[in-house]
């Protein structure tokens, strides 16, 4: 099975979410996605360091 990568600011949804700084994943499954947000935090001892909201 071939999946397309997501297009940011095609349609509206994703304009507005570009807006806010959101990253695409581009073809990454939501599982290996949330696996390497996890890694990331997991070497981090401030998570404010790496996620400023």
């Amino acid at each position: 099975m071939y999946w397309r990568a997501v297009e940011m600011g095609r349609y509206e949804t994703s304009r507005s979410l570009k807006d806010l700084g959101v990253l695409s994943a581009y073809d990454m499954s939501f599982e290996a996605a949330l696996t390497k947000l996890m890694f990331v935090l997991g070497y981090t001892k401030s998570m404010e360091k790496e996620l400023p909201c």
